[in-house]
């Protein structure tokens, strides 16, 4: 084949490329989706959890409640504080009142002097053993932990009501409530302490304290009383024993 139709060839074959090109044009290629937006993460590698309308809205009203809640529950706090405030002052000024002045102490040493009372009140030499001048003891017993002691003094009637019970663990505690006239007046309550074989009883709490009556008077001078008694009986004891060292030892 010859240089000339071999040109001949390539034209042929270049012009026959040309014409296809020309009838089948180039697609341009279909565009590509483009990516979506990344959402907003309040956490490395962790989106947004998906807003629901519904439930935003049960959780909006749930939030407003508790606030509302609060609110009115803290306004209440206060209104109440405020009506009840001066009860509680006034407990807090006649509780300490009756422990400066050993009210609740003579209170629960007086009926330990006289809860024998009743019982030696039927003895004919009575009048020796009343060393703190009260009339017409006697007792009333609901059970062994619950009993009432009845005496009077200076014409006024007056009851002890006393209510044993268990503490924590093995603390005892007893109640006391005086009554005037046959209202409550003054209560206390105790721990009971056992020590060296003796039992004496320790004031706690005052539980009640009502300003008016004799009842106050009465124990303040029938504390001195026992006060004084238990002077003489020391002094006695101390003459006693004075005697016998007279009479058993001599220069």
């Amino acid at each position: 084949m010859d240089v000339e139709t071999i040109y001949a060839a390539l034209f042929i074959a270049v012009l026959v490329w040309w014409m296809w090109r020309a009838n089948n044009p180039k697609k341009k290629p279909a565009p590509q989706p483009e990516p979506e937006s990344t959402a907003f993460t309040t956490e490395p590698g962790k989106p947004a959890p998906e807003t629901d309308p519904f439930l935003d809205a049960i959780a909006a009203a749930r939030l407003s409640a508790e606030r509302e809640s609060r609110t009115e529950g803290n306004a209440y706090k206060k209104a109440v504080a405020a009506q009840f405030s001066d009860d509680e002052k006034l407990k807090a000024r006649l509780a300490k009142f009756a422990k400066d002045n050993q009210l609740d102490s003579a209170l629960a040493q007086l009926w330990d002097e006289m809860r024998s009372y009743p019982a030696w009140s039927k003895r004919d030499d009575w009048q020796q053993w009343n060393k703190l001048g009260i009339d017409n003891p006697s007792e009333e017993s609901q059970d062994f932990k619950n009993k009432t002691m009845h005496f009077g003094y200076h014409g006024t009637a007056y009851s002890i009501v006393t209510r044993e019970r268990d503490g924590i663990e093995t603390n005892t505690h007893m109640d006391f409530q005086l009554l005037e006239n046959g209202e409550e007046v003054f209560a206390i309550s105790c721990e009971v302490v056992y020590d060296d074989y003796m039992t004496w009883y320790r004031p706690v709490d005052v539980k009640a304290f009502k300003r008016r009556g004799n009842w106050a008077s009465m124990l303040v001078q029938l504390f001195a009383k026992k006060q004084l008694e238990s002077e003489k009986s020391s002094a006695n004891f101390r003459a006693r024993m004075a005697s016998d060292i007279k009479q058993r030892f001599a220069e």
